[in-house]
């Protein structure tokens, strides 16, 4: 033995469509960049919290969530090294989807409809959903009241796939580690903005 550790290595092996690759290729001679490699999103997270997130992390278990337009990006961090990462087939769209049904008279772009969930009146703190008090809502129609209770339980609903899942897979990870215990989620991408939906998570997620 020459005294040096044994290395192992763990290869993650994906399928990529051909098709996916070359418009990458595309695109970067479109813009004139010297593509050096390509990689997925859940490795690209992981290179980034060794490299630049790590010393900002403290060292108990952490939980970054991504949240993406038609997904989610979980990953749990645990004394700085990456856990258990899980995409989950939830994102903003999902949620946009309900407020524009529920104000389809008033035919919203995604834009419009993005623009009212973060105004602090779509997401509420829990699922148990209490009405507003109408007496509250100065100078509003009673059907826009109404409209606005029925799109407050709908959207606060329509986050529970998201927050199940999430609960879920901290679940199983304390299952294995019996000593973890999570002390911070924090919430990045186009969902950071979606007002109401970090107080909901800390009452039902806890």
């Amino acid at each position: 033995s020459d005294g040096k550790k044994n290395k192992t290595q763990r290869p993650m092996l994906y399928a990529v469509p051909n098709k996916l690759v070359e418009q990458y290729v595309e695109l970067a001679d479109k813009m004139k960049c010297k593509l050096v490699a390509i990689d997925f999103a859940g490795n690209s997270v992981s290179q980034w919290i060794r490299r630049c997130a790590k010393p900002l992390l403290p060292e108990s278990l952490n939980v970054l969530m991504q949240i993406n337009d038609q997904n989610t990006l979980v990953t749990i961090i645990d004394n700085g090294n990456v856990a258990l990462q899980r995409n989950v087939n939830f994102g903003t769209r999902n949620v946009l989807d309900v407020v524009r049904e529920v104000y389809q008279d008033d035919e919203l772009s995604y834009e419009e409809a993005y623009e009212k969930l973060c105004s602090g009146e779509m997401i509420c703190d829990s699922f148990d959903v209490q009405e507003l008090p109408m007496d509250s809502m100065e100078e509003m129609e009673y059907a826009d009241w109404k409209r606005l209770n029925m799109a407050r339980e709908q959207v606060t609903e329509a986050l529970r796939p998201l927050i199940v899942n999430i609960t879920r897979m901290i679940e199983f990870y304390a299952t294995k580690n019996k000593t973890a215990q999570v002390e911070i989620i924090r919430v990045v991408g186009n969902g950071l903005r979606l007002e109401g939906l970090i107080p909901l998570m800390n009452n039902e997620i806890g």
